[in-house]
């Protein structure tokens, strides 16, 4: 099994569940408490991804939302107090590799263009019809045939032949216990 080497800064808490039960997933309640206010701005956008993500790598049971991991060592998740670096072996079939400025659209609510030529159509026709701001005009209630152009585009997130950056957003339902290589915890500093 082909596999590719991962890093995720996790808490105890969430190292505690890999311990016992032998896997990490998050659930809504978890991204209410990690957005707090915004949780509800995040959710559509994570229900919109899980919908799509699910259809390149299967959900497993009991996994609802994604989790990031970093496949750059240079980009590592940073160490801090209460947190485990996990150093994982990812079999590739599990990973979903998408784009990190395409993702950045899809957060602020943006219409995820084919090109530049789509993209310059796209803001003529919402200056020609007085819309000055895409997040507003998707989270307010008019426009339904763009707000449904803006979501059909967001697939785009997917198609990795027409990058957008040199970044990439990895992510996986789960982080199985497994899949540890090793681990990593601050050290406390003794006044």
């Amino acid at each position: 099994m082909e596999t590719r080497k991962a890093w995720i800064s996790v808490n105890e808490k969430a190292m505690e569940a890999i311990e016992d039960t032998g896997h990490y997933k998050i659930d809504k309640a978890y991204l209410h408490h990690k957005y707090e206010d915004n949780a509800d701005i995040y959710l559509h956008i994570f229900d919109w991804y899980a919908g799509e993500a699910s259809k390149i790598a299967p959900l497993p049971d009991g996994c609802h939302y994604p989790i990031v991991v970093s496949i750059d060592p240079k980009q590592k998740m940073s160490l801090k107090q209460g947190h485990v670096l996990l150093e994982l072996n990812i079999p590739t079939k599990d990973l979903i590799v998408t784009d990190a400025a395409k993702w950045d659209y899809i957060l602020n609510y943006w219409y995820l263009p084919l090109d530049e030529d789509d993209l310059r159509a796209y803001k003529t026709e919402l200056k020609d019809r007085g819309i000055h701001n895409q997040a507003l005009m998707y989270m307010g209630q008019f426009h339904p045939q763009l707000k449904q152009r803006v979501t059909d585009s967001w697939s785009r997130v997917f198609d990795n032949q027409n990058l957008m950056s040199d970044h990439q957003r990895v992510t996986v339902w789960e982080v199985r216990k497994e899949w540890i290589v090793s681990t990593s915890r601050p050290h406390k500093n003794l006044l």
